[in-house]
């Protein structure tokens, strides 16, 4: 925890630092009150990216619910998107290599999510384009090696329960967005391979 916290301020203090020349003289107007509101909005801004990587409606969105005015909001996100400490398409392949990866979600799935955070379509297409097959089939069979764990082997020489199971393990595979050639395949493979198991155990 120590070194997650002493990793997470290194990495504020560094963000701070990015943006302290260019965030400085020109960002302030005189009125006490509205520079207060933009330091504040920076801070809470520079917190929450130092944390892990966001979208710029992500973080738009999280700046305005926290009460800050939608001008001082729009300006903060426009000036980090001109540095580069926001950049929409970084965020998504990041978004996507990390869920394709480790939570089993395949490419229907994250384009739902992306575009919920405000990805622009272009981006989107181009990014699970560039996600490798090898990656999301992977990704599959992590996920139903995990589920078989709980399936006795020889169950499966009953083909009531066979199909019973095929038609579970497809249904997971479709909600998390694997295509359904992705899925009968790594399914049936999967089933297979399980049931083979009985036999030399």
């Amino acid at each position: 925890m120590t070194t997650d916290n002493g990793h997470q301020q290194r990495t504020l203090q560094t963000l701070r630092a990015a943006t302290e020349s260019v965030l400085s003289a020109s960002s302030y107007s005189g009125d006490n009150l509205a520079d207060d509101l933009r330091d504040r909005a920076r801070e809470a801004a520079l917190r929450l990216l130092s944390i892990r990587e966001r979208s710029s409606k992500e973080l738009t969105d999280r700046l305005r619910d926290k009460g800050f005015p939608t001008e001082i909001v729009d300006d903060l996100v426009t000036r980090f998107l001109e540095i580069k400490l926001l950049d929409d398409e970084r965020f998504a392949r990041e978004w996507v290599t990390s869920r394709a990866q480790h939570s089993a979600r395949g490419k229907s799935v994250l384009r739902q999510e992306l575009r919920h955070k405000g990805i622009p379509t272009p981006v989107i297409d181009a990014v699970l384009e560039s996600l490798s097959p090898e990656i999301e089939e992977d990704s599959a069979r992590m996920l139903l090696s995990r589920k078989l764990r709980a399936i006795d082997p020889a169950s499966l020489s009953d083909r009531e329960i066979y199909r019973k199971q095929q038609r579970r393990l497809y249904n997971m595979l479709a909600r998390r967005g694997f295509s359904s050639e992705l899925a009968q395949r790594v399914t049936q493979d999967a089933l297979t391979e399980h049931r083979a198991n009985s036999s030399t155990e």
